[in-house]
């Protein structure tokens, strides 16, 4: 990998281990249960496996 796409990782890990405890935490507090906290992240996860399933990288052409 790439220097940048390692600094894009490591920020969107980052973002997740800061905003995620504090998101599932405010849920518990508003709704009193996991539940809708659990499913937003598992929806996230989701996407997150298809995304690079889907998005391929761009393809050179040789020029010749």
């Amino acid at each position: 990998m790439a220097s940048r796409e390692l600094h894009c990782a490591a920020a969107a890990w980052s973002f997740a281990s800061v905003f995620g405890p504090l998101y599932i935490a405010r849920m518990r507090e508003t709704t009193g249960n996991y539940s809708g906290a659990l499913h937003v992240i598992a929806i996230v996860t989701f996407v997150s496996v298809l995304l690079p399933i889907i998005v391929r990288p761009p393809q050179h052409e040789r020029s010749m």
